[in-house]
């Protein structure tokens, strides 16, 4: 076998591939002129849907926004009802409890006006 022809030239390779140009590609329409002529047309276009899709974007938010404030609302409202709610149950059993005591021991026990006075829960956040 000859040894020249095992052996390739990589520089030479490598310095014509560099050489090499691509062809440009067919423009689509054959023409140059009308509304996407260079990119002018099709960039106006991109520009008016990134507007249009940040302006939607925005709109969305502020719904969104309004819908988390609704939300927020009524769980505040559900949560004040819910706490006064709690606040007359405790109290009607501190009540039954203090009545079920002066009933056993008239004289041994405060009044039920004077015990609920002193022990009774507010139902208010805070006290």
């Amino acid at each position: 076998m000859n040894e020249n022809a095992t052996n390739v030239d990589i520089m030479g390779a490598l310095n014509a591939s560099k050489s090499i140009t691509p062809t440009p590609m067919p423009k689509v329409g054959g023409t140059d002129t009308g509304f996407f002529a260079k990119g002018g047309g099709y960039q106006n276009v991109m520009a008016g849907l990134n507007a249009f899709s940040g302006l939607t974007n925005a709109y969305t938010g502020m719904k969104q926004l309004n819908l988390a404030e609704d939300a927020f609302d009524f769980n505040k409202d559900l949560s004040t009802v819910n706490l006064a709610n709690q606040a007359q149950t405790v109290n009607s059993q501190l009540a039954d409890r203090q009545r079920a005591r002066i009933a056993s021991n008239p004289n041994a026990y405060q009044s039920l006006d004077q015990y609920m006075a002193n022990n009774a829960v507010s139902g208010n956040v805070g006290g």
